[in-house]
């Protein structure tokens, strides 16, 4: 039994072109990114695998089964949500090492990616977890940037995706920071910023993802 409930799209077959692993923001559950797979795999990657799994534990706030969490939001405080993101990264480490094994995604390409918190927990396993993926695109994301550079232990290509009008994550703090911290410690990252974008994932921003994702396979 798989260590997370998940929903998963495209070809059935082994060995597929490429694996994604697409996790969710917080209060959502694994069905948020099916329409967003159903328009890669048809648009960008028609021999791509992609899993989309629930966050492990019931959201906090809202107290509903369909409604899930990677970690908690009860404090807004950096060493509190690092510690949330570092309790919770075994488990989504030990689930992309079982969909490895079980899919043998060819050349052994996975790509993260996440939307909100779940940006945040793909950018933060990308960069520092043990399983190493080619690429992580964020969603109105954010990663904390105290980490000290020594800790960084790959180097995906990284798209960051954000509302310049995002009144949950600011794009300023969030987005141009990290973008600006992730460059100087000479990773490859780009950045698609939308006006009049809150928080959310927009058309375009798919039709960007996709584009970002069918590039670094190319």
């Amino acid at each position: 039994m798989s260590l997370l409930k998940f929903y998963e799209h495209g070809s059935f077959d082994m060995n597929p072109q490429l694996l994604i692993i697409a996790m969710h923001g917080y209060g959502g559950n694994k069905e948020d990114f099916a329409y967003i797979a159903q328009f890669w795999l048809k648009n960008y990657v028609p021999k791509a695998h992609i899993i989309c799994p629930d966050g492990p534990y019931l959201c906090e706030e809202y107290q509903q089964e369909n409604s899930r969490q990677w970690f908690s939001l009860r404090s807004k405080d950096n060493k509190f949500l690092i510690n949330e993101v570092e309790n919770v990264l075994p488990i989504v480490t030990a689930f992309i090492k079982e969909q490895r094994e079980r899919l043998r995604p060819q050349e052994d390409r996975v790509i993260l990616v996440g939307f909100s918190q779940g940006a945040m927990l793909s950018l933060y396993t990308g960069l520092y977890g043990q399983q190493q993926v080619l690429g992580v695109l964020g969603y109105s994301g954010w990663l904390n940037r105290s980490e000290e550079s020594t800790l960084i232990k790959n180097k995906p290509n990284i798209l960051l995706v954000h509302g310049e009008n995002d009144n949950v994550v600011p794009c300023d703090i969030c987005c141009k920071q990290v973008e600006a911290f992730l460059l100087s410690k000479n990773l490859h990252v780009e950045s698609f910023l939308e006006s009049d974008l809150q928080h959310e994932i927009s058309a375009n921003g798919i039709k960007k993802g996709g584009e970002f994702i069918r590039g670094i396979i190319s």
